[in-house]
């Protein structure tokens, strides 16, 4: 997995399709758009189902210059939180280094 640059939504696009998890890519909530929304109580019938945000974070752009995840980001997450999201982050080098573990993380979310 030696891919660069902004390659890795469309690599754990197809990672995903591959493990038979159900996603929208780009998919609107809130004013923002979600790199990857998941609904695993979707086919359960229940009103008040369960969503999944994935994002894939690139250093360059989403750490602030003390190395910490952007306000912008925080406060974005905390107004999807807010509505019943649950967020989660996965910086590149994660999906790079571990992508084992960050796949079943994703699991362990739609469960």
């Amino acid at each position: 997995k030696d891919l660069i640059g902004p390659v890795w939504e469309p690599f754990l696009a197809q990672e995903l399709t591959a493990a038979g998890i159900e996603y929208r890519q780009q998919y609107q909530a809130n004013g923002f758009y979600l790199d990857f929304a998941m609904f695993p109580d979707a086919g359960t019938g229940r009103k008040n189902g369960r969503m999944v945000n994935i994002e894939v974070d690139g250093e360059s752009y989403h750490r602030d210059s003390s190395g910490a995840l952007r306000e912008e980001d925080v406060h974005r997450d905390q107004i999807l939180k807010a509505n019943g999201w649950t967020v989660r982050r996965f910086w590149v080098y994660e999906l790079r280094e571990e992508f084992d573990r960050c796949l079943s993380i994703i699991r362990e979310l739609l469960r």
